[in-house]
């Protein structure tokens, strides 16, 4: 009996489908069958006798499936532990976490992308394992005379490089290596599966002689690697720098009239091209099996406001006068201008203009401005929402700022600050709250009573007081994009129900205005037969006048007053009908924009999404502190993988988490720590 179906009969029983005393029978009869020639499986037999269903048949070979991935992935394991890419525990949970998910979905994962997915194994490894795996070493016969002695085969020991494409070494376990051949060495290749990259014959002898002179390992094999790919790029056409606004002054502040650095642009100017990305050519192990290269890397040119995208997505154009920018997640806009001679106040109004904000005096309490830059003296209680950048040359104080840009100022005090790119202050922040997927950088001065989140590192002079309350502090963390993108599930789940309110009230006017058209076509048509009956009546009155057919004329004048009872009839039900059909016509036109509008809306919220997430997959974190002065005793430090209150003041330090080795018996323990590195 063949493994699977043996697999098939423990697996029946196993699941009681059926007793040993049905799977004897069943084997007995499948045994006589094969045995005089019929082509029959256990399973059938077991079918055909109504041992089983077909649902059940279905259940065990799928059972059977998963039987055999797993003795193949054993194999792997076993092959990926020698190779010393993965260890015995690495193993063992993907094997449990293969089971579990065959358990709730009877669907079965390679244990290699179960690795892979945790990344104790990369794609290079399991495809050399793979590779070695594929070998199916040929026995190599040895023709002999029958007056000649076989020629004593030469043994030799194999060295591989860890590497993918791997290189092949030998080195002979004989001690006279003077009798060595091409021949020998070839022969001793193609028994090992190796039949690809060999070197050539002269090269091979080469290698003899240092075989012979050194008596060490040579090379006589190596397999061809794979191109690599060419990602993605993009050019852009403008500097993206857009800090250098102004000159900012040694006192902080910044110098309006020098606008040397701020690029323009007129309608139609190449803003910035995308150079598409290219796949790699595959390679070949020395065992002959392909290498597939590695996936390019694929980037998309993103459309703000004022630029349009190019037919075939390569290219980026301004489709107005203005400033262009790249803001913090990769969109690229054009801004006009607008300038406020002094404060944003009662005179002015809340401000929201789609472009750069210049106020010559302070955002003052109260007053909420949105737009794409904005550059003032200062934000005092104010709410600020931008896609740009803020450039601040006093402080901000008592402010909730959100912003897809970078933000400049010489101080932050009891403020609350949402940013995509970097925050650098001149002086300090105070009792503030600053989440940002960028750096926060304040060289020269303090962090004071504050949470501060940046994905991208802390650079501060001092962080914390010895009176102050504790600052909290995360770096290397998703915590801004996170709730940047549960703001965004919010409004995709607002906007979904209201699209999906008016899509059903759409599809409601639709149905039942269809319905009444209906009735209003049935009614017409029995009305068009009514007339055409009118007519043929009205000829049988005007031949039985010209006939003078008394009788036959007041039996058709009798039948057409009936016809025209019933056509008024027809007319009385037909005209509300037509009033309600053009109530419906209004309301489908006032309906169907909305919920195309709205089906619109909601996916460019989704795709903002994606390429949100996106952006912030790419934005490698960089989880480090660093003071270049002092950081206090009892911050509080989180880092991807661990928080810790610090138990020491440190000096000019930078800290970072760190992975160690914990022994734990024979088994070795890793945990995450955080530990201070002297700047000396």
């Amino acid at each position: 009996m063949g493994d699977i179906s043996s697999v098939i009969g423990k697996l029946a029983i196993s699941y009681k489908f059926i007793d040993e005393n049905k799977l004897n029978e069943a084997l007995q009869i499948f045994k006589s069958e094969q045995a005089s020639g019929k082509q029959v499986s256990l399973e059938q037999i077991l079918v055909r006798k109504k041992y089983i269903s077909l649902t059940q048949l279905q259940t065990l070979r799928s059972g059977a499936d998963f039987w055999e991935a797993r003795q193949r992935d054993i194999k792997f394991g076993i092959d990926a532990i020698k190779r010393g890419f993965v260890s015995q525990e690495n193993v063992n949970d993907a094997l449990k976490e293969q089971a579990l998910e065959f358990k709730k979905n009877q669907t079965c994962k390679n244990i290699s992308d179960i690795l892979i997915a945790k990344g104790v194994l990369t794609e290079e490894e399991r495809n050399l394992v793979l590779g070695l795996q594929s070998i199916q070493p040929e026995k190599e016969a040895v023709e002999t005379k029958d007056d000649a002695t076989p020629k004593k085969e030469i043994e030799f020991e194999l060295i591989l490089s860890r590497d993918i494409v791997a290189k092949a070494f030998i080195q002979p376990k004989e001690e006279d290596y003077s009798n060595i051949t091409v021949e020998d060495i070839k022969a001793f290749l193609k028994k090992r599966g190796i039949v690809h990259g060999i070197l050539g014959d002269e090269v091979i002898n080469e290698s003899i002689k240092q075989l012979v002179d050194k008596k060490e390992s040579t090379l006589v094999a190596q397999g061809t690697p794979p191109t690599s790919p060419i990602d993605a790029e993009i050019n852009y056409f403008f500097n993206i720098d857009y800090l250098k606004i102004g000159t900012v002054k040694e006192n902080g502040t910044i110098d309006f009239k020098d606008r040397g650095e701020i690029p323009h642009v007129k309608k139609g100017t190449l803003l910035a091209e995308k150079i598409p990305m290219k796949d790699g050519s595959s390679g070949t192990t020395i065992y002959g099996s392909p290498i597939p290269p590695l996936k390019p890397r694929d980037k998309n040119l993103l459309c703000g406001t004022g630029v349009e995208l190019s037919p075939d997505k390569c290219k980026l154009f301004a489709s107005i006068d203005g400033q262009p920018q790249m803001m913090g997640i990769g969109k690229v806009s054009v801004f006009p201008e607008l300038r406020i001679a002094g404060d944003v106040c009662l005179k002015t109004g809340h401000i929201d203009f789609d472009g750069s904000i210049f106020v010559n005096g302070a955002v003052q309490n109260g007053f909420k401005v949105k737009g794409g830059n904005l550059i003032a003296k200062e934000i005092l209680s104010a709410e600020i929402n931008m896609s740009g950048d803020i450039i601040v040359s006093g402080g901000i104080i008592g402010a909730k700022i959100e912003t897809q840009g970078n933000i400049h100022a010489k101080f932050i005090n009891s403020s609350t600050i949402y940013a995509f790119g970097d925050i650098i202050l001149d002086k300090e922040i105070i009792s503030s709250q600053v989440l940002t997927s960028g750096a926060f950088k304040i060289t020269n001065g303090k962090i004071i009573s504050s949470m501060i989140c940046a994905k991208k590192g802390i650079i501060a002079q001092e962080i914390g007081t010895d009176f102050s309350t504790p600052c909290k502090i995360k770096v290397g963390t998703e915590d801004h994009i996170k709730k940047v993108s549960e703001e965004f599930k919010k409004l995709i789940f607002k906007k979904k129900e209201i699209y999906d309110n008016l899509r059903a009230k759409f599809d409601k006017i639709e149905i039942e205005l269809k319905n009444l058209q209906k009735q209003i076509s049935d009614i017409v048509q029995i009305a068009e037969s009514n007339n055409r009956l009118k007519l043929a009546v009205q000829k049988r009155i005007d031949l039985s006048k010209a006939e003078q057919n008394k009788e036959a004329q007041s039996k058709a004048q009798l039948l057409l007053k009936q016809l025209n009872i019933k056509a008024k009839s027809i007319d009385d039900s037909i005209i509300p009908l037509f009033d309600e059909e053009e109530n419906f016509c209004i309301e489908f036109n006032d309906v169907s924009p909305k919920v195309n509008k709205g089906e619109i809306e909601l996916e460019e919220l989704k795709k903002e999404l994606d390429e949100l997430l996106e952006w912030a997959k790419n934005n490698k974190p960089v989880p480090i502190v660093k003071a270049t002065n002092i950081i206090c005793e009892g911050t509080y430090i989180t880092t991807p993988n661990v928080s810790t209150s610090i138990d020491a003041t440190y000096q000019n330090a930078t800290i970072r988490e760190i992975q160690t080795e914990i022994s734990i018996g024979d088994k070795i323990k890793k945990e995450w720590t955080i530990k201070a590195f002297s700047e000396g």
